[in-house]
């Protein structure tokens, strides 16, 4: 594999995504041929870095990328007790939600038409 800056270079950059601040590279790679265990997508906390698997179609890609999304946040919130089939239920509700309602990512992502000074999260 090519190291680049220390970190192995196994597949192609989609992206770079920030969560909670910290940048997470998104490549697209091929996965071993396993019949055992199938693999679509994987987060690797030490490299910040997510895998999703070349082969498989552009939705499911999607979908796998908000399920390791959300388990870049179980990392990093601590959140041990969360168990991979909750993960997985809530990754392909919010994929739902996202595309049945693409007027609310619109709304979400809107600079303030006004400044009202109290903004806080």
């Amino acid at each position: 594999m090519e190291q680049t800056n220390g970190k192995y270079n196994r597949g192609d950059l989609l992206f770079m995504v920030r969560v909670l601040g910290l940048p997470i590279e998104v490549k697209k790679v091929k996965f071993g041929d396993d019949a055992d265990e199938q693999v679509f997508g994987q987060y690797d906390s030490y490299l910040s870095l997510i895998e999703l698997d070349h082969g498989s179609s552009h939705l499911h890609q999607r979908v796998t990328l908000l399920h390791e999304l959300l388990h870049v946040f179980q990392d990093y919130l601590g959140l041990d007790n969360v168990k991979h089939k909750d993960v997985y239920s809530i990754s392909q509700a919010l994929f739902c939600l996202l595309t049945e309602n693409r007027h609310l990512v619109e709304w979400l992502m809107e600079p303030p038409k006004e400044d009202t000074g109290t903004d806080t999260i």
